[in-house]
Parts: C-alpha cells; sequence; structure tokens
C-alpha cells in the first residue's frame, strides 16, 4: 500500500525536476530512504553538489501512522554530511492539534532548527475549505 498523497505526484510533475532524479523509499523506512539517498550519490566518482529534498507527511492521511523524523533526519546526514539535503515535512493532518501551541511534529520533537520548512496547509484539522495547493509527500527524494 502506498501512503503517498496524490499531490506528491502532482507536486513532482509540477516542479520540473526530471523523473529519473526521483527516489521513493517504502513508508517509514529509513534504510530505504538512505538506499534512495545513496542512489542519488552513485557512482561514487559522482559528488552530488545540487540541492537534496526529502519530503514527509509527519501523519500520513492514508493510515494514521507517523514519520520518524529524527530518524529520517540522521540519514540524511550521514548520507549527505555536507548538509545539502534538506526535510520538508507536511504537517495538514495535525494543524493546530499537536502541542506546543497546536503548531505540530516538527515542533512538539524540537525540530526546527532541523528542518528546512513544515507546510501547513489549513485544509483539514482546522476545518477551512480547501487548502494550499503543497506537494504532502510521503517518502520521495528530489
Amino acid at each position: 500500500m502506498q501512503a503517498i498523497h496524490a499531490l506528491v505526484h502532482d507536486g513532482g510533475r509540477t516542479s520540473g525536476i526530471a523523473p529519473r532524479l526521483y527516489r521513493f523509499f517504502a513508508h517509514n523506512d529509513v534504510r530505504a530512504l538512505r538506499a534512495a539517498l545513496r542512489a542519488l550519490r552513485a557512482p561514487p566518482s559522482r559528488r552530488v553538489e545540487n540541492s537534496v529534498f526529502v519530503v514527509v507527511e509527519s501523519v500520513y492521511s492514508m493510515d494514521g501512522t507517523v514519520a520518524p523524523l529524527r530518524a529520517i533526519l540522521d540519514a540524511m546526514d550521514q548520507v549527505f554530511p555536507a548538509g545539502n539535503v534538506h526535510l520538508v515535512v507536511y504537517e495538514a493532518q495535525r494543524d493546530g492539534d499537536i502541542w506546543p501551541g497546536g503548531r505540530g511534529i516538527v515542533a512538539l520533537l524540537r525540530l526546527e532548527d532541523r528542518v528546512l520548512a513544515w507546510l501547513h496547509a489549513f485544509g483539514k484539522a482546522l476545518a477551512a475549505s480547501g487548502g494550499a495547493r503543497t506537494p504532502p509527500m510521503w517518502g520521495c527524494v528530489f
């Protein structure tokens, strides 16, 4: 079962990034993430100098599981010690209901300084109509 939201694919298609550069990894599987990140560095002689983005949902709308954000960040740092890998976390399922201050799991875990961006679309948890067109991703590396 793919827990990834359909907007992941929409975001990828509209980003302009060549599909051959995508790496999807198994749901909440940090070993699979490491393998996907390493694939971007292969062959060993090639040095990745561009930025790499890992995008996940904090809580997946499809099955309610929580992303292992600390482990994901640690894996990213291990594979790309130069710091050119960045985490984007989509928090749409947790807007307003996870403390501190209803700011979501990134804030709860005090990871604000390690996460490039965490997105709140305000479309579900706050009962607003619709949300921002942002790519909530589950295991996608660009």
